[in-house]
């Protein structure tokens, strides 16, 4: 079981930077895509086509595993389990990537800007706030504009906690 969770995780990897590397959209990390990963990696089902995006990153992720390593074995595994591991697997996935983003955003900030301590708090206020920024007159209007268009909000206006629309962001700092 672990394994197979493990793989599905790892198949979500590639076929996320996969597309991230060509620029294409990413699919909502819901726990219905997690349960297709699921799917796609266990040795029952491994007859059965996967098509899309999905199909190629499995191939890609095919020819990266050792040959001699066995598939995930899903002989004896329930369908309630999938669901529920894959209901898990994506708010693992929404959590990590929402509770991180703030941390990220601030080291790239200061690598990026070559700012530190209060002036990066202040740049980083600005720019995740929810209420509409006002000029101040500082060198960090612009920054902040620019960056105010970029993240993606809810919308009451707060950073948005979905997972697929925070990848692209979050891919950039790293």
């Amino acid at each position: 079981m672990n394994k197979a969770v493990l793989e599905a995780y790892l198949l979500a990897n590639v076929h996320v930077l996969r597309l991230l590397e060509q620029g294409s959209e990413i699919p909502t990390l819901d726990a219905n895509f997690f349960r297709n990963c699921l799917s796609a990696v266990m040795s029952l089902l491994r007859n059965r086509k996967v098509k899309g995006e999905l199909g190629e990153s499995l191939k890609v992720y095919n020819a990266s595993r050792c040959s001699l390593s066995p598939q995930a074995n899903g002989r004896y595994i329930n369908q309630g389990w999938c669901h529920n591991v894959a209901q898990q697997m994506a708010t693992v996935t929404k959590n990590a990537l929402s509770m991180n983003f703030y941390r990220r955003f601030h080291k790239f900030l200061k690598r990026t800007y070559m700012i530190d301590g209060k002036k990066v708090y202040t740049l980083l206020k600005g720019i995740l706030s929810h209420e509409p920024y006002v000029l101040q007159g500082n060198p960090f209007d612009s920054i902040i504009q620019e960056w105010r268009e970029g993240i993606p909000r809810q919308a009451n206006g707060r950073l948005t906690d979905d997972a697929h629309r925070l990848i692209p962001l979050t891919y950039m700092f790293l």
